[in-house]
């Protein structure tokens, strides 16, 4: 009687616990392969490295620490990833 009880009470928990997974049509949030990423299946991906060093003008010396903005060139908005 007490199993019955006991499964009576997790089943039901584990199947409620898992979410279906939706399918959406709105277009990807940010341009990366994170979990909060919203992606477009008739959209095109490119993928690739970007590389390069940093140095100050002055002494021509690379930078221990710099940050850097990749933006989109039609909407000048951020890229994110």
């Amino acid at each position: 009687m007490k199993r019955l009880l006991i499964a009576l009470l997790i089943i039901p928990t584990l199947l409620l616990a898992q979410d279906k997974q939706k399918e959406t049509t709105e277009k990807t949030k940010v341009d990366a392969w994170s979990g909060a990423t919203k992606k477009n299946k008739q959209e095109v991906k490119f993928t690739g490295y970007i590389s390069g060093k940093i140095k100050d003008t002055d002494n021509k010396k690379a930078l221990e620490f710099a940050t850097v903005s990749l933006t989109h060139k039609k909407t000048n908005k951020l890229t994110e990833g």
